[in-house]
């Protein structure tokens, strides 16, 4: 953002076991933007947030974004929040950064990226004025950016390996899914199966990808012998993500600080490594973020989103959790033309 431009403003939702994970994403923000108001249950951590900040604090998610609308609005949680909610915030021309996927069941994202409709009757579908990006993405990271089109570079994609882990404080299991399976699925096609196994502190797996917690690791097959695999956790004890690509021409091999781009013969034919660069979670939500400031939202999610993008990536974090809980390989696009719910 230019110096002589104001701090944009962004209005904030959260729960409070994120609320640290919050106030660190606006330090690393700095100056950049600046809070209006803190939302949530109400809650010690919370409360103290909003004081931290000098802004009002309000329990009430409508009410807050009512009065007090901002160019950003900054979600650290979805607990209590549905599409309705996120629609109408979409309508105002926000943009919304949301620490976790804004849809876990097939009816929640339809609803949320069902076309809107221009404001006379009878007109054709239009995309909401706002837009909503998920944080942090791999495909949005400093070195995924730096990178010249790896996937056409080493032709076409044989073999995929990525890894997301962290703390439960920062994000949920299902996130790291969703972002794994977001990159995974820019890169290769669906599986035609995803194997899948979880190690769980709770009793049993639960049914819901939201109520998910612990380490995930999954295989996806595709029939003509073509795999990826997918590791994921929410215990893990520090940050940490990575891309090894393999295909017919060469690899590429990513982590969030640095990429490398091979040939056949081992040559490296490109690099670039990130200076000083701090691998923590919010540190990469902000090098999400960043980009988005001064440009004009536009477009929405019916519009900038590729929707049956959507409906696959969501297809396959539901077939892995049904495969941890099956203990069988599962189909995505089986459950895809069934929309289970999630």
């Amino acid at each position: 953002m230019p110096k002589d431009n104001p701090a944009a403003e962004v209005t904030i939702w959260t729960e409070a076991a994120r609320s640290g994970t919050v106030r660190q994403v606006l330090a690393e923000m700095g100056p950049l933007v600046r809070a209006l108001g803190v939302g949530g249950s109400r809650s010690a951590e919370l409360d103290g947030l909003a004081r931290e900040l000098n802004c009002p604090f309000e329990d009430d998610f409508r009410k807050l974004m009512i009065d007090l609308p901002a160019e950003y609005v900054l979600l650290g949680g979805m607990a209590e929040l549905g599409p309705a909610d996120l629609l109408s915030v979409l309508d105002h021309g926000s943009t919304i950064v949301c620490l976790e996927p804004p849809a876990g069941r097939f009816q929640d994202l339809d609803e949320l990226y069902a076309p809107a409709r221009r404001r006379g009757a009878g007109e054709e579908p239009a995309g909401r004025p706002g837009r909503l990006i998920v944080a942090p993405s791999m495909t949005r990271s400093p070195s995924w950016l730096s990178a010249a089109d790896p996937a056409a570079a080493i032709e076409q994609a044989e073999s995929l390996s990525l890894v997301t882990v962290g703390h439960r404080a920062d994000c949920s299991l299902f996130a790291r899914l969703y972002d794994a399976w977001q990159t995974g699925l820019s890169l290769m096609p669906m599986p035609d199966t995803i194997d899948a196994t979880m190690v769980t502190p709770l009793a049993e797996i639960p049914e819901s990808l939201r109520l998910m917690t612990g380490h995930l690791t999954a295989h996806g097959r595709l029939s003509d012998g073509r795999g990826l695999t997918v590791q994921v956790s929410d215990q893990a004890g520090s940050t940490f993500r990575r891309i090894d690509l393999l295909g017919k021409a060469g690899s590429f091999h990513a982590t969030d600080d640095m990429y490398m781009l091979l040939n056949r013969k081992g040559e490296v034919i490109d690099q670039w490594r990130a200076e000083g660069y701090v691998l923590n979670f919010t540190a990469l939500v902000a090098a999400t973020w960043r980009p988005l400031l001064g440009r004009t939202a536009g477009g929405g999610p019916s519009e900038a989103v590729n929707v049956e993008h959507e409906r696959r990536v969501l297809a396959c974090c539901l077939a892995s959790l049904l495969s941890s809980r099956t203990g069988q390989p599962e189909s995505p696009s089986k459950l895809l033309s069934l929309k289970v719910a999630g």
